[in-house]
């Protein structure tokens, strides 16, 4: 089967991510990629939008990466609280163990 390589413009679920080179069938890569907008050939003026494809990446995970730390402190200053009925003698009923229940 015949193989192109192709410059892809988004992340594509197990494929690869934006400005990644990548080899695909032809027929996935003209049926599917190029009609979606998902990739472009590779080709020498193609190659020379690789580096802004690259730059646009590394803003995009350099924000998301920020937004992720900031969530990730939100989140390490909480307190979740679950409240289960337990027998006369402190143990939990049925399926939970004290192991869940820490």
């Amino acid at each position: 089967m015949a193989k192109t390589e192709v410059i892809l413009t988004h992340n594509v679920i197990g494929l690869g991510g934006e400005s990644d080179q990548v080899k695909v069938a032809a027929g996935y890569a003209r049926n599917y990629l190029y009609p979606q907008g998902l990739a472009i050939p590779l080709t020498a003026a193609n190659k020379r939008r690789l580096e802004a494809l690259r730059q646009r990446r590394a803003e995009r995970e350099a924000h998301e990466f920020n937004t992720m730390s900031e969530l990730a402190k939100g989140i390490t200053k909480l307190t979740c609280l679950v409240k289960m009925k337990s027998g006369d003698d402190g143990k939990l009923f049925g399926s939970v163990t004290s192991g869940t229940s820490t």
